[in-house]
């Protein structure tokens, strides 16, 4: 629920646990959802998605590029305008 996801974004609590439930339980009362049910659906969401932020963190702390050399910033930068000056000056 898109709206449940922007007013969570909101500080108030750590990752909107709590919030993110009693807005569930609200929003699905009108519908027949008991507040078990809301609440179970609330949180499986979460889980759902901070299982699937860990994955993606796993990936990205060992993750090893296949070429040894590392490039740094100032490197990349560099071939960044060089390739920007070459878009420009072909137009």
């Amino acid at each position: 629920m898109p709206i449940v996801a922007v007013i969570t974004a909101i500080p108030i609590s750590v990752s909107g646990i709590g919030l993110r439930e009693s807005l569930f339980v609200s929003l699905l009362a009108p519908f027949g959802v008991g507040a078990a049910i809301a609440t179970l659906i609330s949180v499986t969401g979460f889980l759902i998605n901070t299982l699937g932020s860990l994955a993606g963190g796993m990936i990205f702390l060992f993750y090893r590029s296949s070429s040894h050399e590392s490039i740094n910033l100032r490197d990349m930068r560099e071939e960044v305008d060089q390739l920007e000056d070459q878009i420009e000056h072909s137009e």
